[in-house]
């Protein structure tokens, strides 16, 4: 087995930690920032397809002392890259330093660059896109060398095609449902909706559809790439999907182009016949008759969630919930400096750089 480390927004990691474990990840370790684990080759490859919570997946190479640019270009150059990495493919070295005696990136950079041409008996490749990206790091001058899974974000499921202002990402949008407890039997209405992500993401779970499966990935150049064992998987994620369910899932939006948002970006993702998405008030939203209650979750827009709490906006919100969605349970991402009552603290992290809290409430 090897050691992966798989991303996530600081805040956020123990959505990713259990979802780590359920795809059968050893060892894993909860980090700031992500989730340390040991993987077969078939678990790294459901990991690199499964994973929703995820923003980057990485192999750690391997770990060592490095005070100089000279000791760190031996060091790299004695492992075996070409486990991994074909002698033409180009790649891309970024390094990060923090309290350490090699403090300039840009030296660090060279080193491992030039330690990697040398384990791979090439010159430098010159005048070709990088194809596969190295991290650096450097701490207190221990140098941790890891190659990226992923290429392309995870949060880019590759569904969607329509944005709307401030969109909330992919990964982030499932962590929050699995930070809440939400299940995929359990009804959701997002009235907010914007571009759909809460919904969408929802249905996704429900129906089975992989968080990968509009998509490639990095690992699949790498030279190791096992194209049998990703068919593999790729077909037993696909014998899991299903074609259509009858829990509600369901976004509102006041604003028609977000909804049409939502509608295309529902299309693209292949769950159109099992989510809706409606022009409509929040202020006018009452429970769908005959639907168990179950979950409110959304990401009220800036102006709503900036407004002084002892007026309008989200104090507003709780209360009309509580009062119209009796047995329903309210999540609510909002600003740190927001402060309810009868609310539950969830997880604080940030979204676009600002400080929030997702915050709970059960009317049950």
């Amino acid at each position: 087995a090897q050691r992966y480390f798989a991303t996530i927004n600081p805040g956020l990691e123990e959505a990713l930690l259990a979802e780590v474990r359920e795809l059968g990840g050893k060892r894993a370790t909860q980090i700031t920032g992500g989730v340390e684990f040991d993987a077969t080759n078939t678990v790294f490859y459901q990991a690199a397809y499964e994973l929703r919570c995820t923003n980057r997946l990485w192999l750690r190479i391997d770990e060592f002392r490095a005070r100089d640019a000279p000791e760190l270009y031996n060091k790299t150059q004695r492992l075996e890259w070409a486990r991994v990495v074909r002698r033409e493919t180009p790649v891309e070295v970024r390094a990060v330093c923090h309290k350490s005696a090699l403090s300039h990136s840009d030296r660090v950079e060279k080193a491992v660059s030039d330690g990697i041409d040398a384990s791979l008996g090439r010159e430098p490749v010159q005048g070709k896109k990088p194809a596969l990206t190295v991290l650096a790091r450097i701490v207190e001058n221990r140098c941790e060398l890891s190659l990226d899974a992923s290429g392309e974000l995870h949060y880019r499921r590759g569904w969607k095609t329509e944005a709307v202002a401030a969109p909330l990402r992919e990964s982030v949008a499932a962590a929050v449902l699995r930070t809440i407890g939400w299940t995929p039997d359990d009804a959701l209405i997002d009235p907010y909706c914007g571009s759909g992500t809460f919904v969408i993401e929802a249905a996704q779970r429900v129906l089975g559809v992989s968080a990968g499966t509009e998509r490639d990935f990095d690992l699949q150049r790498w030279s190791n790439f096992r194209p049998d064992l990703w068919e593999e998987v790729e077909a037993t994620a696909r014998a899991r999907q299903r074609t259509q369910t009858d829990v509600l899932l369901r976004g509102t939006d006041i604003d028609p182009k977000a909804v049409d948002a939502a509608r295309h970006n529902a299309a693209a993702a292949h769950v159109e016949g099992s989510c809706s998405f409606d022009v409509a008030d929040v202020a006018n939203l009452e429970p769908p008759p005959s639907t168990t209650p179950g979950w409110i979750v959304c990401n009220p827009p800036w102006n709503l969630r900036l407004a002084d709490p002892a007026h309008a906006g989200l104090g507003a919100l709780v209360a009309g919930f509580g009062e119209r969605f009796a047995g329903w349970r309210l999540a609510v991402l909002a600003p740190r400096r927001w402060h309810p009552s009868g609310g539950k603290a969830q997880a604080k992290f940030e979204l676009g750089g600002v400080p929030v809290t997702l915050w709970v409430f059960d009317r049950r």
